[in-house]
């Protein structure tokens, strides 16, 4: 049994968060990345603004952004209704912007249920966001897309994140 099997969504989302935080951490580490992790006001009270994404950092020189969602519902991104159920409307938008400051807004989706990891160019999917009704396809930002056991997630998520930079 999966050590997520039985978690509500907001833990799985909250538990994908701290997998994206160790890849991060361990590229820190290794080599040239440096990352911050950006708390909302969730996690740290009605205190702070809305934050632009879960992390932002340099990787290799390029700025990034990186926004992650872990869903116990949908099965991807593409999947009816997920797009706007699980981004804001400042998220999508500080993708955008740091793709037009020559970064890379990124939103990396993870679905218990499917076992899917997708790795998405924000700056690309905010147009199908904007639009009414609008509908993601592979053809619409998706970088990277994966199966893969929890167990096999840290390892899955590094390979997919510098797979983005090469």
């Amino acid at each position: 049994m999966s050590k997520t099997a039985g978690m509500t969504g907001q833990q799985y989302g909250d538990w994908f968060e701290g997998e994206c935080q160790k890849m991060l951490d361990q590229l820190m580490q290794k080599g040239p990345t440096f990352f911050s992790r950006l708390y909302d006001t969730r996690s740290a009270g009605a205190f702070l603004p809305q934050q632009a994404a879960d992390f932002i950092g340099v990787h290799h020189g390029k700025g990034f952004l990186l926004e992650a969602k872990g869903t116990v519902v949908h099965d991807s991104l593409m999947a009816g209704g997920a797009m706007r159920k699980l981004l804001k409307d400042h998220q999508v938008l500080a993708s955008y912007l740091m793709q037009r400051a020559e970064g890379i807004g990124l939103i990396a989706f993870r679905s218990r249920t499917s076992e899917e990891l997708e790795i998405w160019d924000g700056g690309i999917v905010r147009p199908i966001y904007n639009t009414p009704r609008g509908k993601l396809s592979p053809a619409d930002g998706l970088i990277v897309r994966c199966r893969c056991s929890d167990a096999e997630l840290l390892d899955n998520l590094t390979t997919s994140f510098l797979r983005v930079f090469k």
